[in-house]
Formats: C-alpha cells, sequence, structure tokens
C-alpha cells in the first residue's frame, strides 16, 4: 500500500517542523518520539459504544441516494453514536466520474472493496461484522435500524476518542486515546482516515437520471494510518490507557470545514471494528 512508503520518519521530532518550510502535499509525516508513538494518558475517554457505517457508494448508482436518505435518518437519530464512512470505488463502473467530476475514488477504498467482496452498490456494514461465517453486506435502501441498535446498545470493551488541532496552516495533528474497559488478549489495530461533507458532483438517481450538484457526504478522502491500521501495543490489560499521534498536511482540494477525522479499533485477525470515534477538523 502506498500509503506506507508516503510515511516520512524526521528524527529531529518537533523540532524539525520548524525549519520545514516545505512539506510534500501528499505525504504523511510522523516525527520520532512525539508522533505514532504511544504513551500513557489520564484523558477523560467517554465508555460510550458507536457504531461503524461502511456504506459502499459510486456516483453512477442510481440506488445510492435512496441509501443516502436512509444513512442521513440514522445520523438523525442516532447522532454522535454512528459514525459514517462512504466509500467510492473503481472496482465497478458505478465508481466512474460523470462528465468533468473529479473522482471520490481512494486506493484504500478500491482494497477495501476487493477485500470484502462488495459485488453490488450500494452496500454497507456496520463494523465489519460477519454473519454465519460471512460478512455481513447489507442493501441500505431500507431501514436498518435493527443492527444499529444491537452495536450501540452493547458494553464497550474499548473506549476510544479523537481530538484535533492545527499547528501551522494546513498542518493537522490527531491525538487518539484508548482505553480497554475488558481485558483483550486478541492483537489490535487503530485505523484513522479522514471523510468531507459538501462535494458536488453529478449523481445517477433513480427516476431522475443524472442530477446536478449533488450533495456527497462522509466521503473517504485518504488513510492516515495504513488502510489496515497501525498496531496497539500488546499487553494492555482492563484500566490501562494509552494515547497515540498523527500528523497530516492538508491537501488544498480539501475543504477544512467540512473535513472529519476517524478512529476505529479492529481486531487485527478478523478485521471485525470494535469502536470508533469521529471529531470534526476545525
Amino acid at each position: 500500500m502506498k500509503n506506507i512508503s508516503k510515511i516520512i520518519l524526521i528524527v529531529a521530532g518537533l523540532l524539525a517542523f520548524a525549519s520545514c518550510d516545505k512539506i510534500d502535499e501528499d505525504k504523511y509525516t510522523i516525527f520520532a518520539g512525539v508522533a505514532g508513538d504511544w504513551y500513557t494518558t489520564d484523558a477523560d475517554i467517554p465508555h460510550v459504544q458507536r457504531a461503524f457505517i461502511e456504506k459502499y457508494t459510486g456516483v453512477r448508482c442510481i440506488f445510492c441516494p435512496k441509501a443516502d436518505d436512509i444513512i442521513h435518518d440514522a445520523c438523525n437519530k442516532y447522532g454522535d453514536s454512528v459514525v459514517v464512512v462512504a466509500v467510492h470505488s473503481r472496482s465497478t463502473g458505478f465508481g466512474r466520474p460523470l462528465g468533468n467530476d473529479p473522482s471520490l475514488c481512494t486506493e484504500s477504498g478500491d482494497e477495501w472493496f476487493d477485500y470484502f467482496g462488495i459485488d453490488g452498490q450500494p452496500a454497507a456494514m456496520i463494523n465489519r461484522s460477519r454473519n454465519n461465517n460471512a460478512w455481513d453486506i447489507f442493501d441500505p435502501t431500507s431501514n436498518f435500524d435493527d443492527r444499529i441498535n444491537t452495536v450501540v446498545n452493547s458494553k464497550p470493551n474499548i473506549a476510544i476518542s479523537i481530538q484535533c488541532g492545527n499547528d501551522k496552516d494546513s498542518f493537522y495533528f490527531f491525538d487518539i486515546n484508548l482505553e480497554l474497559l475488558e481485558n483483550i488478549s486478541d492483537e489490535l489495530t487503530l485505523t484513522v482516515l479522514l471523510t468531507e461533507d459538501k462535494i458536488y458532483t453529478r449523481q445517477s438517481k433513480f427516476g431522475e437520471g443524472e442530477v446536478e450538484n449533488y450533495e456527497q457526504n462522509h466521503v473517504l478522502r485518504t488513510t492516515i494510518t495504513n488502510l489496515w491500521g497501525v498496531d496497539v501495543p500488546d499487553g494492555l490489560i482492563k484500566g490501562d490507557k494509552r494515547m497515540v499521534r498523527f500528523y497530516y498536511l492538508l491537501p488544498d482540494n480539501f475543504n477544512a470545514a467540512d473535513v472529519h477525522a476517524v478512529a476505529f479499533v479492529s481486531y487485527k485477525g478478523s478485521r471485525q471494528i470494535i469502536n470508533c470515534a469521529q471529531s470534526n477538523l476545525q
């Protein structure tokens, strides 16, 4: 995954940032001893279980706007208890842009699409759960509150929070705090990504043809970590709290006011998401 090759380790730490006037926009910058390292923390982390709604969509998918309406209703109903990521993919023709619109697809989205075996759009998963040894992939064009309730009404095993800040111009940092609420022996990973709302494109829509200036929300824009995440330290027990920081230079074509930082913890082996959190960039 080319995201890994984009990680630059700055040995001089934060002091190096003061001397860096130019940083390539497409590179992730991690400071040795500051970012990417895990620290003990005493942060107050809400003990809230959230549902990660992963929607696979495309601008040429005529039924995807219906799924958008259903997910919009879920966001209004469940508020901060749900986190939504809309994944556009080149793996099918549905993700191909219309006209001269920019593509909303990402390499991470393409890999997730193929890995989970998404064979139609719209499609969705919640917390990457499984059903009878297969991924629980469902059609989100009708109410799926039952799936959301199963997650948000359960007791969390891990508490997670994310805070964003701005060091200089478009140079952002992301602090992710974790607290183990139960002992977990499995290996864990942490994934951090960015989504963006209010991206206006053409969109195919059932009964209406090609709609101009359709509002795309929750769009996956990039993964800050590797798409499968970075390792959470081993040996943690119930009550342990850890914090990690990442830095990212926001590209010019991202509108910071509409960008959200999303973090989730997964089981490394099964890929199932345990808990997630989201924060506005500004």
